[in-house]
């Protein structure tokens, strides 16, 4: 196993993995969250290919509605 680091916590991944299934693992819709990689914000177009990789940094910046 090797380590991300998802929202300043360490969390275990088994290998590189695609954004669009790491988000649906975690079950968040594509069109609630911002995703941004090692400070780069990654388009929602680049979810299918560009990867999560160990070592990596992950933001995942979550959409809340209210009054």
């Amino acid at each position: 196993m090797a380590e991300i680091t998802l929202n300043g916590k360490k969390e275990s991944i088994a290998r590189a993995v695609p954004v669009g299934d790491f988000l649906e693992s975690k079950n968040i819709g594509p069109g609630k969250v911002v995703v941004e990689i090692n400070r780069e914000i990654i388009g929602k177009e680049e979810y299918a290919t560009r990867n999560i990789c160990p070592g990596d940094s992950v933001e995942l910046v979550t959409f809340v509605g209210g009054g």
